[in-house]
């Protein structure tokens, strides 16, 4: 017997860009990644994030997701302290990539804090007929907590009240 397993994100809309549905794919095989032991920002996979980018062992990792999603894919990650959200903005504001609309494999900059200050990241992953991200270091649904500092990777619709903007990936040089 033949079992025909369909491929990874074959709800995006056909016209997606290859390298946006790349983007995604590769964020999706890390969705239910959760830390262990759950509140320590801690798996042997986000270790491996963490030394792959220079930061401490258990520092939050929606930023060091993303910067493993992008350079998996072959896009263009900060220059410095690519676990800081920060530093994502800096470098879309610096390329000229920085917009307020979102699209498919941009990543989304939160203040969920909402001082203005960019505190969580994520991908997004659809734009219609709602806007849902993929998002490390976030809270499950049903789970109480922060989601800036979560528990695991998640799908999920955007949280648009805190949204600062989004950055348009590249291709790394």
């Amino acid at each position: 017997m033949t079992v025909v397993v369909p491929g990874f994100a074959r709800w995006l809309p056909p016209d997606t860009p290859p390298f946006e549905r790349l983007l995604v794919v590769r964020a999706l095989t890390d969705v239910g990644l959760v830390e262990t032991p759950p509140g320590s920002n801690r798996h042997p996979i986000l270790d491996g994030y963490a030394r792959r980018f220079g930061s401490p062992l258990g520092a939050s990792w929606c930023a060091l997701a993303l910067g493993a999603w992008f350079q998996d894919a072959g896009a263009r990650v900060p220059p410095f302290s690519v676990g800081a959200v920060r530093s994502w903005l800096i470098m879309a504001q610096a390329r000229g990539t920085f917009t307020t609309e979102p699209g498919i494999g941009r990543y989304v900059i939160y203040s969920l804090a909402g001082t203005g200050v960019p505190d969580h990241i994520g991908l997004v992953s659809l734009t219609t007929p709602l806007v849902q991200t993929i998002e490390g270091n976030t809270t499950f649904k049903r789970q109480t907590g922060d989601d800036r500092n979560g528990e695991g990777c998640t799908v999920g619709d955007i949280d648009a009240a805190h949204v600062l903007g989004y950055g348009i990936p590249e291709a790394a040089a």
